[in-house]
């Protein structure tokens, strides 16, 4: 989201520099510094023209509940109205964690304060945002909470669309999420570096048609799952990286109307080939359907998106640079020849 601290008033920005101070080393979900999370919730307010108060309230509301921060901090810096809606915003006090919370009550007085509701709203879609960074059992229980309890609560507020987007989002993702863990079995390992923490492996789907992924994947992984008492079904996770050019086709049709005949394959037929070799090589020619992008985040090397890429049944997260493929949507068709790393669990 578009940083809007630079266009802050005076006023504001006393507000901020009140949250930086109380949320100062503090981390979120994912590593993230505390602080990004007030902001992107006042970031979304001001996007929809709401501004002093609400923006105040935003920033601070939630010192009371993570932070030392008296009452009259809060007052003293910005003004009695805020601090009635970041009041009313907390749920339990730093010093009273195990306090129950009659969750019905705590909306219904929202509700009743123009200021603690807008800032409610815009913190629950943020949250929803922020819980991608967590795992699968931790965001189904928030995404539950969601519904049952804020998207019916959001309707009356200019954010609903985007707290609804954000559910919706987090909800389709965590499903494809869910379905990137294939059952495999292990068929055949090489080591290609005795000096690497990685081997080459191939492993093939146990689900839907028996589809080959050559892997690298990390040393003591494989011992770990090789030591196993139990003889349990491995479960691979592939994360894909480009080695050249991926190539984009708007759907199926598309791509069986404009591929190159050599090299390609129709992708209802074949999803992922391997290069001929003597020995495993992870880098492969694949062909799949964007199912689901999962935002961006950044790296050494710039900003990047993680898509959620079908192969005949089985799902892989491929990374890409954000800059070639801000538009992308699902329904396209990527081809490349990608470097596959797995995980198995």
């Amino acid at each position: 989201m578009t940083d809007y601290t630079s266009k802050f008033s005076p006023t504001e920005k006393k507000a901020l520099e009140l949250a930086l101070r109380y949320h100062r080393g503090q981390k979120r979900m994912g590593g993230a510094h505390y602080i990004d999370h007030p902001v992107d919730v006042a970031n979304l307010l001001f996007q929809y023209g709401f501004r002093g108060k609400y923006v105040f309230t935003a920033l601070c509301h939630d010192l009371l509940e993570d932070t030392d921060i008296t009452d009259q901090e809060i007052k003293d810096t910005c003004g009695r109205l805020t601090l009635e809606a970041v009041r009313l915003l907390t749920k339990k006090r730093k010093n009273e964690p195990d306090k129950e919370v009659d969750m019905d009550a705590y909306l219904a007085a929202i509700q009743q304060n123009d200021v603690a509701y807008q800032v409610k709203v815009a913190d629950r879609t943020m949250n929803l945002w922020s819980s991608m960074d967590a795992g699968i059992p931790f965001r189904k229980r928030y995404l539950a909470e969601t519904k049952k309890y804020y998207l019916d609560f959001a309707k009356d507020s200019p954010m609903f669309k985007e707290l609804k987007l954000a559910y919706e989002t987090v909800s389709h993702n965590t499903e494809l999420e869910k379905q990137s863990y294939i059952p495999v079995d292990i068929e055949e390992i090489e080591d290609l570096n005795p000096d690497s923490d990685y081997v080459a492996v191939q492993l093939f789907s146990r689900e839907g048609e028996m589809v080959p992924f050559t892997c690298m994947i990390q040393r003591k992984d494989i011992e770990r799952i090789q030591k196993r008492k139990r003889k349990l079904t491995p479960k691979l996770t592939v994360t894909a990286f480009p080695d050249d050019e991926v190539r984009r086709y708007a759907s199926e049709e598309d791509f069986e109307n404009n591929k190159d005949e050599k090299g390609s394959f129709p992708v209802a037929s074949q999803s992922i080939l391997f290069r001929e070799a003597e020995s495993l090589d992870h880098h492969a020619l694949v062909t799949g359907i964007v199912r689901g992008i999962r935002g961006e985040f950044s790296t050494m090397t710039g900003l990047k998106i993680a898509v959620f890429l079908e192969l005949l049944g089985n799902m892989i997260t491929l990374v890409l640079d954000e800059e070639d493929f801000e538009d992308l949507k699902p329904g396209e068709v990527l081809s490349g020849i990608l470097s596959l790393y797995g995980d198995l669990s």
